[in-house]
């Protein structure tokens, strides 16, 4: 049987079109035109519960009831409206709410940046009313008014199909295809979550693998300054005093680009290897002198301002 309204061919067992949700009719038969579904509680009962779909349908039908009989919907909590807003609306296809409620961020916070810089010292009180107000246009009216917003909503979607059609069969097929829960919040649901198990492990492995360049040219920075330190004690060990510089040991800091220059303090002794490569850049590793019993000179490496699980190990304290 094929379908007056798209073509399609479907079943000849069918009652509605798979692709359009038109009643089908047998050749020669013509649908008999119904009153609007509220013109009859019970058509309207149908009406709904097949905008609403299968899911949670007793409780969204008691809902729509209860508004019916008040002539407004009645404000009322809505937990999963509470914990996954966004989700909901897609999976109720409220499309445009939901877009909305994606771009609120956006459209909240940035006029606020403009208008907390504009109060200058005022800012962080600004700040602090409008985030408390952005929790609670966020967090709260969404439960309290999902009850009613989906209501209205599908109001709407049973309006248009009257307006469309007068046959009551043909109605329900639609409200059908229009209404329900749809499978974009499921998929939207796996995307997130495969890009959330990306961030998370991009978030864990780019760090580690930071610090481990890091590591790797704290070596190399350590190295130097070791050559720099036995040079400066086999000065002193021939001579019994601090050299005046490197060039006078004979040292020549290696050319490369992870060391930005090695210094000799001669007064203390202490030698310092500046480092050149990010994200440590400019900060030091230091040879700090000590004499031992038999006046030759050892070193102690550590350092100020490098973070301590960067060092090599014999630098960390």
């Amino acid at each position: 049987m094929y379908c007056s309204k798209c073509g399609c061919e479907n079943d000849d067992s069918g009652q509605f079109c798979t692709r359009c949700g038109s009643q089908l009719m047998a050749d020669g038969v013509v649908p008999t035109p119904l009153h609007a579904v509220e013109e009859s509680p019970s058509c309207l009962e149908a009406a709904y519960k097949a905008v609403i779909g299968p899911k949670h349908q007793a409780t969204y039908l008691a809902y729509f009831v209860n508004a019916d009989s008040q002539g407004k919907p009645p404000i009322s909590w809505h937990w999963p409206a509470f914990f996954v807003t966004l989700y909901w609306l897609l999976y109720r296809k409220m499309w445009l709410p939901a877009l909305l409620y994606f771009l609120l961020p956006y459209l909240f916070f940035v006029p606020l940046s403009f208008v907390a810089t504009a109060f200058g010292k005022s800012s962080e009180t600004v700040a602090t009313v409008a985030t408390l107000g952005y929790f609670v246009l966020t967090f709260l009216l969404p439960p309290l008014h999902a009850n009613a917003m989906y209501y209205r909503h599908c109001k709407k979607q049973i309006r248009l199909v009257q307006e469309s059609s007068n046959n009551e069969q043909r109605q329900l097929g639609e409200l059908t295809g229009r209404g329900g829960t749809s499978k974009v919040m499921l998929a939207m649901v796996a995307v997130l979550s495969i890009f959330t198990f990306i961030g998370i492990a991009a978030a864990i492995a780019l760090p580690a693998f930071q610090d481990y360049k890091t590591r790797t040219a704290m070596a190399d920075v350590h190295r130097v300054a070791r050559s720099a330190g036995d040079a400066v004690a086999q000065y002193y060990a021939h001579n019994q005093r601090m050299p005046k510089s490197l060039e006078e040991v004979g040292f020549v800091p290696p050319s490369n680009t992870t060391i930005r220059g090695v210094t000799l303090n001669t007064q203390s002794g202490v030698i310092s290897v500046t480092v050149a490569r990010s994200p440590i850049e400019g900060k030091s590793l230091l040879m700090i002198p000590a004499t031992g019993a038999d006046s030759a000179l050892t070193w102690i490496c550590k350092s100020d301002d490098i973070p301590q699980r960067v060092l090599p190990p014999a630098c960390r304290e």
